[in-house]
């Protein structure tokens, strides 16, 4: 029996919206990466804890989620161009790891197994 998953990929879909559209704007070689860190927020997020945040009605570059209760947020910044994984929220100054474009997918996935 298949299990319903639909508002978990609507909230990935508004994250890969919002920083994707960051990407295309800044044109930025990004793209790889972003899809290295998502594959590592869904092989360890907990159920239900994705919340993407809006700015002025769009989606936003922040994705909010928890391993194993602990929260965590996922930050797009540009200029250096990067996504910065966070322990607690988008306002934290804890950086647990940041990734750049020519990140390997081993060093994303590693860095999220690595997570308590």
């Amino acid at each position: 029996m298949a299990k319903q998953i639909g508002d978990s990929i609507a909230v990935l879909r508004q994250y890969v919206t919002g920083v994707m559209d960051r990407v295309n704007h800044h044109a930025l070689p990004m793209a790889a990466v972003a899809t290295h860190v998502l594959s590592g927020v869904v092989l360890r997020a907990d159920q239900g804890s994705l919340e993407c945040r809006e700015y002025a009605g769009r989606p936003a570059n922040v994705l909010r989620f928890s391993v194993t209760g602990q929260p965590y947020a996922l930050r797009f910044r540009h200029g250096p161009d990067r996504v910065e994984l966070l322990k607690g929220r988008e306002t934290s100054k804890h950086v647990v790891a940041t990734f750049v474009a020519t990140d390997s997918v081993d060093r994303v996935l590693g860095t999220f197994e690595q997570l308590p």
